[in-house]
């Protein structure tokens, strides 16, 4: 099993946030990419994680929004964003295909800016 200190996945972000200084599609895929790998491997810690992601993208690399997104099947990823301070912005109604339901599936949204974080 590999393991992934906190460190290094905030040490990576900041990498990518100064590529460029630009706040685009292709970084916030990176940054999931990172995010879910480290979730994965130390689960349990989901919400902590997601709170340090969250602050270092507005406090330390200036973005204004930070989003996720779920599949309303999985109501585990909803509780972690709602721990981590995200609000519910609202449910895309059939908008993704979810193989482990082999149809359709809700995709729900959460956001957060630097007026709701708590430290």
């Amino acid at each position: 099993m590999e393991i992934v200190k906190l460190d290094d996945l905030l040490h990576d972000i900041a990498l990518i946030c100064k590529v460029g200084d630009r706040k685009d599609h292709h970084i916030n895929g990176k940054i999931k990419d990172r995010y879910n790998q480290i979730c994965e491997i130390v689960l349990g810690y989901a919400t902590e994680v997601l709170k340090r992601v969250i602050e270092f993208l507005l406090f330390d690399c200036d973005f204004h929004l930070v989003e996720a997104r779920h599949h309303a099947s999985n109501p585990a990823s909803g509780r972690v964003m709602e721990k981590a301070g995200m609000k519910k912005d609202g449910v895309l109604r059939e908008r993704r295909v979810n193989k482990l339901i082999d149809g359709y599936d809700d995709l729900v949204i959460y956001s957060i800016t630097e007026a709701d974080f708590e430290k």
